[in-house]
């Protein structure tokens, strides 16, 4: 029989705080859920809807284990220093950008094991509109 106590991330009924795993303070974010997550295997795979106004959280999309809630993994939809695309953006975007966020849903293609993500536009702090593509989302 699976053990069926609660992990320490996951709450008692089950859910998880999706302001957390951020990379940023927990309290100051505003991440909820438009659409359900996806599942593959033992995952749960889900984006978020991010505010629209300064300072926006990032929008990464994550996998959690579906028995202990652990992340998983993250895809990060503003790369960080060192990821694939990350000279795309203004240097360190990471750190201050946000949105760049899938609320409208996935779809997983469950024999290849490929989720596939539409993404939002994002907010970049320091910029107000610009007409350029960067890697994943466009600049508003």
């Amino acid at each position: 029989m699976p053990n069926r106590q609660a992990h320490s991330r996951v709450r008692a009924d089950g859910r998880i705080d999706l302001r957390r795993d951020l990379g940023r303070e927990t309290e100051q974010q505003s991440i909820a859920l438009t659409s359900p997550g996806v599942v593959y295997k033992d995952l749960i795979i889900v984006g978020g809807r991010n505010p629209e106004t300064l300072p926006a959280p990032p929008g990464d999309v994550r996998a959690y284990d579906v028995r202990s809630g652990k992340l998983r993994w993250s895809f990060h939809t503003i790369p960080h220093a060192g990821e694939f695309g990350h000279d795309t953006w203004p240097q360190d975007a990471w750190k201050t950008s946000g949105a760049a966020n899938n609320w409208a849903g996935m779809v997983v293609d469950q024999r290849r094991g490929i989720v596939f993500v539409p993404l939002a536009p994002r907010r970049l702090i320091f910029m107000a509109r610009i007409a350029s593509v960067m890697i994943y989302s466009l600049i508003r």
